[in-house]
């Protein structure tokens, strides 16, 4: 019957006519396929246990990760039914394609086209594979085969086409093979041992089997680990795995997991980062400075007089202000104290009890505070001051205990369907990696305040070592005089501080002597569980570090800006006489000091926004001063009240910018004598007179008044040296200058001249203020004569009066040769040399400085130091002091001294023997 119809097929002509159009379609060939194969089908099953050894094994998902133990005994509530379905073709069926010509004819016009249409497919069933799992069977696989047609890949027609079709035919192509997968969940009465209902303690915690104890592989609260892979390549979880097209393979993973899972989650603290700056005011601070967002550390009263009459009274201050950034405390649990980190976010199977190490660390998200832990991590409040309390009596939470190494804590804790989800806060001091030795407990502030005679009085402010001091000092009313949580009350939950001024910064941390509040002790009544933090008006325990000194310009103003003002030295250009501007910015940045200036130099002001990111539209104006231009010539205008620049955009803490006469530049932070040059036509330079310049930051229609000091108060560090060349032509000597202004290392690109007038540029030399700070510093060098100083400047020179130092030679032991070499004034050595090839030439040299003291004594035997071949002796002078412009100082210089031997000794005088050089320190 079957080869019948398909002779009738074969022989089929079809013939359509519509209208004045015809079709007429015949079989022209017809082909069978038969795509016979097989699909494999592998059944892998395994099961897993809450954690019981209070370690377990982990794994990971994108976002958290999970503990579980592996079954090693098990007994299900009955056997497990996995069931596989594939929907696919019959195997051993055969697909035909014919192939016809079909012939068009409109009216005359004949095309001519052939099709291949699908006329027979094998037929569709479904074939269901059940994988059973013993009762007691804890892993189990297995794998078959499916005989199966596979689908053909071409589209084909399902029919010739028609004539008002023409020429599309309609289209099939195969459905392919499918495949979905089933299996429903069960419960266990046993694993490991463990039972539902029954209680599981250690480590002074317990938990309790859920009752049911449920199975699936799809768990509550928690990733499946299941998967069903389809061709060795697309993956699926089972509960997704229906009618998925499926060509060669699929592979079962089942996962037995408890269907309930709880979760332990760690969280660190915030450290919001305060910056110290100085503030002058009508009012005391503490009227207009409060926690949080400022403390006042220290402050003063200063009352001015002028003729014996109280003029004004003012208060200067240091204060510490929220800078807008917030530093973080990062947690995570790890399995021992050698293994790797899990994260701060673990799930677990109920019933499960873990014992995992606790590690924190703090970062500032800026790239310029870098910390290492400095203690212990300890449990820390959360939620409310008896969560833990609540969480720790049902037995769930214990500890935490030490770990052996210090920066780690270990704690115990379980869940189950009484506490679920256990969280804990972690808090540990920072300590910052740099500097590695803690800086003293004291910031030199200078504050200055104008007198009638406009003499400025300079205040030095110490803050408090413990901050708790300083709040108990100015803030006494936070407390109450009770025990109060300090840091719930500033932030409303337990943290750490950072200070800092500028981009360094020191850490303030808080930690009283004993613990109180709220404390929960473990079985033996010892170990805390928790401490909180506070003042105690007896027991003030907050360590203070403050940072490096750093001035800026002085706030003046009732109440705390968002900025910090510099004054940051800026070069005009590179010569001596500027025909055209080309400005450098000069390191460091932040400057230091940021709050005086010389006289007639240029500079720009640099701002740093210290507070929530916002939009501000901010004027800077100067009080006094000049405006230097460049076009056709350099012009120099003088200005008075003169509005530098506007800038309206979005600030960001800490952001800082570099400004000018109607240009700003991005902040980048420079290191001492570096440079930055600014493609501007203009800079601002300082009056000629002395004094105090108001800078004024007017931020959305609000002003703030910064003052910094114009001073000439300019001293020079003097270190002179005597050179020890290989030949000399000359007596060699050399003077070095280093630049002080106010008391601090200075520089600026300003020429020196010496030597009878000659001129030498700028040199900077890297140096530190306090040991601690780094800072540019001027020095010019050379071998000056009669005066020295600084180029194109007010200040006039320094004189120099010589005092010279010639050696002198006394015969101590004629028979032996002993010649005693002393010299006066600070000779920390002598030098020898002799003719050589026409030129002097070293040939010895010997130190008689012994630690600060100059003995300035050799003893040389002259025995065979003969008159036609003398030895030149050249004293080592080396002297350090200071001087001011317009002073005259004294400075030794050495001259030289010819020895050779005029007596008579058993030596003798050899013709043509050369000298030969003998000494000893006296």
């Amino acid at each position: 019957m079957y080869r019948a119809g398909l002779l009738a097929v074969l022989l089929l002509a079809v013939a359509v006519a519509a209208g004045n159009a015809t079709l007429t379609c015949t079989v022209e060939s017809s082909d069978t396929k038969d795509t016979t194969d097989s699909i494999d089908i592998s059944f892998d099953f395994t099961s897993i246990a809450p954690v019981f050894s209070g370690s377990g094994l982990v794994g990971f998902t994108t976002s958290y990760a999970y503990l579980y133990e592996t079954v090693s005994s098990v007994q299900w509530d009955g056997p497990l039914e996995f069931k596989v379905t594939l929907e696919h073709y019959a195997p051993n069926q055969s697909w035909r394609i014919d192939k016809y010509k079909c012939v068009y004819n409109n009216s005359g016009n004949v095309e001519v086209r052939y099709y291949d249409v699908l006329a027979q497919k094998p037929e569709r069933k479904k074939t269901t594979i059940t994988f059973k799992v013993p009762d007691t069977a804890a892993e189990h696989s297995e794998s078959t085969s499916v005989k199966v047609s596979k689908p053909l890949e071409d589209t084909y027609c399902s029919s010739t086409p028609s004539v008002k079709s023409w020429p599309n035919c309609p289209t099939v192509k195969p459905d392919p093979n499918k495949v979905s997968v089933n299996y429903s969940k069960w419960q266990a009465l046993q694993v490991n041992g463990r039972r539902p209902g029954e209680t599981v303690k250690a480590y002074g915690v317990n938990a309790t089997i859920p009752k049911p104890w449920e199975y699936s592989l799809e768990p509550d609260n928690m990733a499946t680990l299941s998967f069903v892979r389809i061709d060795d390549s697309d993956v699926y979880e089972p509960k997704n795995a229906k009618d998925v097209p499926v060509s060669s393979s699929v592979y079962f993973y089942a996962v037995g997991m408890p269907k309930k899972w709880g979760v332990v989650k760690a969280t660190g603290a915030k450290a919001p980062i305060y910056v110290v700056k100085p503030v002058a005011s009508r009012q005391p601070p503490t009227a207009f400075c409060r926690p949080p967002a400022c403390v006042v550390l220290a402050w003063e009263n200063r009352t001015k007089w002028c003729n014996q009459k109280v003029m004004d009274i003012q208060y200067a201050s240091l204060v510490a202000v929220q800078s807008g950034v917030t530093m973080t405390e990062g947690v995570s649990f790890k399995l021992s104290e050698e293994e790797g980190y899990l994260g701060a976010d673990i799930h677990l199977p109920f019933g499960s009890i873990i014992f995992p190490v606790v590690e924190v660390w703090w970062s500032s998200g800026l790239g310029i505070v870098v910390v290492r832990l400095a203690d212990t991590p300890y449990a820390r409040v959360i939620r409310s001051p008896t969560y833990y309390e609540g969480v720790a009596e049902k037995g769930k939470i214990n500890g935490p205990f030490p770990a052996s190494i210090w920066s780690k804590s270990k704690i115990a804790i379980a869940v189950d369907e009484h506490v679920s989800t256990v969280e804990l806060g972690w808090y540990s001091w920072p300590v910052p990696y740099y500097p590695t030795q803690r800086p003293k407990a004291e910031i030199s502030w200078i504050i200055k305040t104008e007198l009638c005679n406009s003499t400025p009085t300079y205040i030095g402010l110490t803050a408090p070592i413990w901050i708790t001091d300083a709040l108990k000092q100015n803030h006494p009313d936070i407390s109450g005089g009770r025990h109060v949580d300090l840091l719930h009350f500033l932030y409303g939950e337990p943290t750490t501080y950072y200070w800092g001024s500028g981009d360094q910064y020191a850490m303030v941390y808080l930690h009283t002597a004993r613990y109180y509040a709220s404390t929960t002790a473990d079985s033996a009544g010892s170990v805390k569980l928790y401490h909180t933090t506070g003042i105690d008006p007896t027991d003030a325990g907050a360590l203070f570090i403050p940072s490096a000194p750093q001035t800026v310009g002085k706030d003046v103003t009732d109440s705390v800006s968002s900025w910090l003002v510099w004054l940051v030295p800026t070069a005009a250009c590179k010569s001596m006489l500027c025909t055209s501007l080309s400005p450098e910015v000069l390191g460091p940045l932040p400057p230091f000091p940021g709050d005086r200036a010389l006289p007639n130099f240029g500079y720009s002001i640099m701002l740093m926004y210290l507070n929530s990111t916002g939009r501000h539209r901010i004027k800077i104006y100067v009080e006094d001063g000049y405006v230097v231009s460049s076009g056709l010539s350099i012009n120099v205008s003088r200005v008075r009240n003169y509005r530098m620049i506007e800038i309206n955009k979005e600030w960001k803490p800490f952001e800082a910018v570099v400004v000018g006469p109607g240009w700003w530049v991005p902040y980048r932070q420079l290191g001492p004598c570096e440079t930055m040059p600014v493609s501007v036509s203009s800079i601002y330079a300082t009056p000629d007179r002395l004094g105090p310049v108001k800078v004024i930051v007017e931020d959305n229609g609000k002003n703030s008044t910064y003052v910094f000091q114009v001073t000439n108060d300019v001293k020079y560090h003097i270190t002179t040296s005597t050179p020890v060349p290989e030949t000399i032509t000359a007596t060699p000597f050399n003077i070095t200058a280093y630049l002080m202004l106010d008391g601090v290392q200075y520089y600026h690109a300003v020429y020196s001249y010496g030597e009878g007038g000659r001129l030498s540029p700028p040199a900077c030399v890297s140096t530190w203020y306090d040991n601690t700070y780094p800072a540019s510093q001027l020095m010019f060098s050379g071998d000056f004569w009669g005066s020295f100083g600084l180029a194109n400047t007010l200040l006039r020179p320094v004189n120099i009066e010589y005092v010279y130092t010639k050696p002198k030679l006394e015969l101590v032991g004629p028979w032996r040769g002993l010649v005693r070499v002393r010299a006066d004034g600070p000779v920390a050595g002598f030098a020898f040399y002799a003719q050589r090839g026409g030129a002097w030439v070293k040939i010895g040299e010997v130190s008689t400085k012994v630690g600060n003291e100059y003995r300035g004594c050799v003893l040389v035997n002259a025995s065979r130091i003969f008159p036609w071949d003398p030895i030149l002796v050249l004293p080592l002078v080396e002297q350090k002091l200071e001087a001011t412009p317009g002073s005259t100082v004294a400075i030794w210089r050495p001259e030289t001294a010819l020895l050779f031997k005029t007596w008579a000794d058993l030596v003798g005088y050899p013709k043509g023997a050369r000298s030969v050089l003998v000494m000893w320190p006296c």
